[in-house]
């Protein structure tokens, strides 16, 4: 398993663990109204803002 070449920020962690829970409630449809009762669209609008820095952040590390 490939390890990080710096820590990750806990905000970025959090973002992660958030990102699988969604990743898990749309594989497993029961768990869907549990995770999604409190996204609106700001909250959603943020995730996304959110998921580009983290993935330009990863993109970054391989260089």
């Amino acid at each position: 398993m490939d390890k990080l070449p710096e820590k990750i920020s806990d905000d970025r962690y959090k973002l992660l663990a958030d990102l699988s829970s969604y990743y898990v409630a749309n594989r497993y449809p029961k768990f869907i109204s549990k995770v999604g009762a409190g996204i609106d669209k700001i909250v959603a609008s943020n995730i996304l803002i959110d998921s580009k820095e983290l993935f330009i952040w990863l993109t970054g590390l391989k260089k």
